[in-house]
């Protein structure tokens, strides 16, 4: 997929992918610019990557949806710690319980909550609350609460902000585009639409 956006894309092209490892993965191996990013490779406000997200996510999905889709990342990144630590015991073993989900998890609270890799948080406030420094002080509730209050306030006519979707077949196989995207490439695994309302917007 990288090769096809290289091949067609011009540089700083505006695309917004719903797969956690393209966040991290797309700054490297393409000369794109991506709708939101992991906030360690972004030149944006770790808050408006965060913004961003919910943004287009709401496009997609419910406000109960989405935070259904965050919600446990506290839990995921116990049990992604833990993978790492004891990889080679799980392949042994073939443990299977750390799956796409609990790593999605681990990577929106790093990429986009801003919890490093020491549970330290980037982030101050969110949506004007302090935010404690320290994961291990997190009441989950917090984000869920604070997100669904952001959420009830966004204006989803920001799909004509992107230029690109990328969708992951494995992970957003739910997702249902509408006329308003038209798909420029489709193998086993990935997606790629365009989105005709950035067109009309930019015209």
């Amino acid at each position: 997929m990288y090769d096809f956006i290289n091949e067609n894309f011009t540089d700083n092209t505006l695309v917004a992918s719903l797969d956690a490892r393209d966040w991290e993965m797309m700054p490297f191996y393409t000369d794109v610019d991506l709708y939101f990013s992991s906030i360690f490779n972004s030149y944006r406000n770790p808050f408006d990557e965060l913004k961003k997200y919910l943004k287009l996510h709401s496009i997609f999905y419910s406000d109960f949806e989405i935070v259904d889709k965050i919600k446990d990342f506290k839990k995921s990144r116990l049990i992604y710690k833990n993978y790492v630590i004891n990889k080679k015991s799980f392949v042994k073993n073939n443990q299977t319980y750390f799956n796409d989900k609990i790593f999605y998890h681990y990577l929106f609270s790093r990429n986009i909550l801003g919890y490093t890799v020491f549970d330290g948080n980037l982030f101050q406030y969110f949506n004007n609350k302090r935010i404690p420094s320290s994961i291990n002080d997190l009441d989950e509730k917090f984000f869920t609460k604070e997100i669904m209050t952001y959420l009830k306030t966004l204006n989803i006519q920001g799909v004509g902000e992107f230029q690109y979707l990328i969708i992951n077949k494995t992970i957003n196989s739910n997702i249902k585009v509408d006329q308003n995207f038209e798909m420029v490439f489709n193998n086993k695994n990935f997606q790629i639409f365009q989105n005709l309302n950035y067109a009309t917007r930019n015209r």
